[in-house]
């Protein structure tokens, strides 16, 4: 249980997915020292993938004879130990990944890797991030890698991040709002954006920033802004043009009881309120994927289940706005997702209703996307 040397000391190594293991305690023992060395010698290397588990059966003094040529015990922080002076290899790839294969168990726990403001700073020396095209900070604290690397990744194509909530984070949605929409802004020929938020809180300034790139945004993952103003004028639909009938169809991924209820079919709920004509999104001429969250909140006192025909309808509205103007529209794949929490509930209060269509290949009639 432990790196393969010969393999990661290749001269031919490009690409890297890699889960680090650290100690469970103390948790400031761990392989990055290692690795940290070894990928400084890799030349070609240009795609890192790194995930970090802490693992109660790992002891790096275990592999200290291993380990002797890097002299190093394992100590620092869970990240690329890089220090003044190092010369990483330009990535054209960055990813701080969470191991999808790895439940926490008594002996695995996944770790986030450590985006420190220090760390973001030697990586601003160490590396050239001017070669980045695709960066995914997962769960790490975005946030931090903003405020301290805004107008140094200029040649971003896709970009993916979480909204980390303000209790863990111990910043004001202020602050995030403001270092996350400075960073966004100079980015120039940004293609895919994956906001991820899990902080409860919306953030509308970042919808003005979103939009600066819609000219070349393709694919798109993000809140519906808490504003939906539909800020284009009104596009007659073509001479004759009707948009053909829409197939589509629900799944709840969760009930607050956790039960089927014989009610379903006859919910009846008001709370879903959305300007369908904010969707058409005239501005994203290449748009074909959109992944949109909308969190509602709370009702006052428990109510039955989220009215799944209700968002369906929605839904339906939604992905025909836009073929209206264009029936050659690049739209292929729309999900919606609607969640709130119930009342006096925790975990298995929160309820989400999913709806995903996809277009039919050679057709602007939108199909049920096989498990949505």
């Amino acid at each position: 249980m432990s790196m393969d040397l010969d393999l990661l000391a290749s001269p031919q190594l490009y690409s890297l997915e890699c889960t680090v293991l650290c100690q469970s305690s103390p948790a400031n023992l761990s392989e990055f020292p290692v690795l940290t060395q070894i990928l400084l010698q890799s030349s070609k290397l240009r795609v890192l993938r790194l995930a970090c588990v802490s693992d109660s059966r790992f002891q790096f003094k275990d592999y200290q004879s291993k380990y002797a040529t890097f002299g190093t015990d394992g100590s620092g922080p869970l990240n690329l130990f890089l220090k003044a002076g190092d010369k990483f290899p330009p990535l054209e790839q960055l990813a701080f990944i969470s191991p999808t294969h790895i439940s926490p168990t008594d002996d695995f726990s996944p770790q986030l890797y450590r985006l420190s403001r220090d760390h973001c700073l030697v990586m601003k020396e160490s590396m050239d991030l001017s070669k980045l095209r695709t960066l995914d900070l997962g769960r790490t604290s975005s946030h931090v890698f903003f405020a301290e690397l805004a107008g140094y990744v200029p040649n971003l194509k896709s970009l993916s991040f979480t909204i980390p909530n303000p209790s863990v984070s111990h910043q004001s949605t202020g602050y995030i709002q403001s270092v996350t929409a400075e960073f966004l802004e100079p980015l120039s020929n940004l293609q895919e954006l994956y906001i991820h938020n899990q902080s409860m809180q919306d953030y509308p300034k970042l919808w003005p920033i979103i939009r600066r790139h819609a000219s070349t945004l393709q694919k798109l993952s993000m809140d519906v802004p808490e504003t939906q103003i539909d800020d284009t004028p009104e596009v007659p639909l073509s001479s004759g043009f009707q948009f053909p009938g829409v197939l589509s169809s629900w799944r709840r991924t969760a009930k607050p009881d956790g039960r089927q209820t014989s009610e379903e079919g006859t919910i009846y709920d008001h709370s879903v309120q959305l300007n369908t004509s904010f969707f058409k999104m005239r501005a994203f001429p290449h748009l074909c994927t959109l992944n949109v969250s909308l969190k509602l909140e709370p009702p006052t006192s428990f109510q039955l289940g989220l009215n799944a025909n209700t968002i369906e309808g929605l839904v339906e509205t939604v992905i025909c706005n836009f073929f209206r103007k264009d029936p050659k529209s690049k739209m292929e794949v729309l999900e919606f997702r609607v969640w709130r929490m119930q009342p006096g509930f925790h975990a298995n209060g929160l309820e989400r209703v999913v709806v995903k269509v996809a277009r039919s290949s050679g057709s602007v009639v939108p199909k049920l996307k096989e498990g949505g």
